[in-house]
């Protein structure tokens, strides 16, 4: 959004005006983007890995949330763990490795359980 209606929108109610780099929400607009990337290439990780891993699969649906979850969840933590998690290359990574992982974690404990019956 441009013109007075974007600057009014995005105004604090009660202050003086915001800088340029100071509307409501413009310091979380990377963090929102880094986890919708890690959220993406988690649920692609996590299809690949029912792809590559037969044995293990959870259905199109199970693998692409165990895929978000790690996706989520290995994402944040190389962010924080490391400097490579600083850039889209670390949540890329994080988002693809952490689908894979849980979605074989998740699989091996199914086919343990399954495999008691």
């Amino acid at each position: 959004m441009t013109g007075k209606w974007s600057t009014f929108l995005l105004r604090p109610s009660v202050g003086p005006a915001p800088g340029p780099n100071q509307y409501i929400g413009a310091e979380d607009r990377g963090t929102i983007m880094d986890l919708f990337v890690q959220l993406i290439f988690g649920a692609v990780g996590g299809s690949l890995g029912g792809l590559m891993f037969r044995n293990l699969s959870l259905t199109t649906v199970g693998n692409c949330l165990a895929g978000i979850v790690g996706g989520c969840v290995a994402g944040q933590l190389l962010r924080n763990a490391t400097t490579i998690g600083n850039n889209v290359v670390g949540d890329v990574a994080g988002g693809f490795l952490g689908g894979i992982v849980v979605l074989a974690i998740v699989g091996f404990i199914k086919n343990a359980l399954v495999g008691q019956q």
